[in-house]
């Protein structure tokens, strides 16, 4: 699929959006406070058996729930926690409602009292606006770094903390602006610009300023948005929906589980049109160029990224260090290779080159699997970034999450060059805080730059 290249004022937008994420203080309507069934709920009740167990037969069976159940990304650190509150029975009091054990907390250490808290948020979600009233009594974190936890655990902060709602028409949920959580892509449509985030839903520049676009959208985080032949597409946490002519969201009937973090390249075109996309489930979900969707079953249980190359009978997945052919039509899948550290993306640059795979620390030829000799500048790659006009200005993101910074990269038959930085500007029309500058890898643009 090839997206149009975009002007000069629309690049300069969406240079801004590349390294503008954001923890806020009055954010959107993501995950209600109400729902059904709780996690801890849950694994209070299926853990009951093993709950004096040996640590690690605990801590094995709870990383494995978590990891079946939740998106969330949980470190040895939130899991070890777990495990701990499951003994004590802090757990079981938080199902209860029963919050006494939080002035404890005090003597902890702050990063340690965060996990904790945050877990909590998580596992008991009902509990949210209870758990944020007793911190606060007991002063255990400021009011902003709650927010962020929150926002973290994909709770809407206006609900839990009560931060008034925004203005605006009756039918548009809040979405306040004080943040916008992460951009997680920008496109051209019909000449217009919108950007996705992955907490305030969808928005649209009206030359001088955003206007959100959310009116039907079923979820406010937004994996990313894509131009499929003549319709806009965002991609939410559970589903893929159309922006219809009346600026109103719409399911197409295609259900896949994509995050914004772990999702690293949303989808791929083959060249007779058929978009195929990366979901956290085992299954391959497509749309041909008739609007037709189907979903095809696999045996890998995800994968964090796709790609068509030349044939439209199979496509590349990949899933952490693991790269697999995946055949279209019946969803069987061969692992062609395993590569030192964690695939970010594949894109082809350069016909002379074809097709590379970006990892974490290096780059490699798809045919092949041959190494690629470039000037990484001792630092770890984040993203690329392809230009589709035939300038050739791609961008590359070297660096770490909260210290990035993209530099030009150059592609010629002899190989690929890694040039000067690419200054950075910041328009402050997005909701957004200058502290909190990152650069996000799994974001999916086709650009060019002046």
């Amino acid at each position: 699929m090839k997206v149009p290249s975009l002007s000069i004022a629309a690049l300069y937008l969406l240079t801004i959006i590349l390294v503008s994420s954001l923890l806020s203080s009055c954010l959107s309507t993501l995950t209600s406070t109400a729902q059904k069934t709780q996690l801890g709920d849950e694994l209070l009740a299926t853990s009951s058996e093993i709950i004096n167990e040996k640590d690690s037969v605990l801590h094995s069976y709870v990383a494995s729930f978590l990891k079946e159940h939740t998106q969330n990304e949980f470190s040895d650190a939130h899991v070890t926690n777990i495990v701990e509150m499951l003994r004590t029975g802090t757990l079981a009091s938080a199902s209860n409602g029963n919050l006494n054990f939080i002035p404890t907390w005090k003597q902890d250490d702050k990063e340690e009292i965060k996990t904790k808290i945050e877990t909590l948020l998580i596992l008991f979600p009902k509990s949210a606006k209870s758990l944020s009233q007793k911190a606060s009594q007991q002063e255990l974190l400021s009011s902003q770094e709650f927010v962020e936890l929150i926002v973290k655990a994909n709770l809407d902060p206006t609900l839990v903390m009560g931060v008034p709602a925004s203005s605006g028409e009756p039918d548009i949920l809040r979405i306040g602006w004080g943040g916008s959580g992460l951009f997680s892509s920008v496109v051209e449509f019909e000449g217009e610009i919108y950007a996705s985030s992955d907490v305030t839903g969808v928005w649209k520049f009206n030359g001088s300023g955003w206007d959100p676009l959310v009116k039907g959208l079923t979820n406010y985080n937004i994996t990313g948005l894509l131009v499929h032949h003549n319709s806009l597409l965002a991609a939410t946490k559970n589903q893929l929906l159309e922006l219809r002519a009346d600026n109103t969201w719409s399911p197409i009937g295609l259900e896949l589980k994509t995050y914004r973090n772990t999702t690293l390249q949303l989808y791929s075109t083959s060249s007779s049109g058929v978009t195929c996309f990366a979901a956290l489930q085992p299954s391959l979900g497509c749309i041909d160029k008739n609007g037709n969707v189907s979903k095809t079953p696999l045996s890998i249980s995800k994968l964090k990224g796709v790609y068509f190359d030349e044939s439209d009978d199979y496509l590349f997945g990949f899933n952490g260090k693991k790269l697999y052919r995946i055949s279209k039509s019946d969803g069987s899948q061969t692992l062609e290779y395993t590569f030192p550290t964690n695939i970010l993306r594949i894109e082809n640059l350069d016909a002379s080159l074809g097709a590379l795979i970006y990892t974490k620390k290096g780059i490699f030829e798809l045919d092949s699997f041959a190494s690629i000799t470039v000037d990484l500048k001792n630092k770890s790659i984040l993203n690329v970034l392809k230009d589709t006009t035939s300038e050739g200005n791609h961008l590359i993101a070297l660096g770490s999450t909260w210290n990035a910074g993209l530099y030009k990269l150059k592609s010629s038959p002899e190989g690929l060059t890694i040039g000067a930085k690419v200054p950075i500007s910041f328009d402050t029309s997005l909701p957004f805080r200058k502290w909190r500058k990152v650069m996000p890898r799994y974001i999916r643009l086709r650009c060019t730059y002046k």
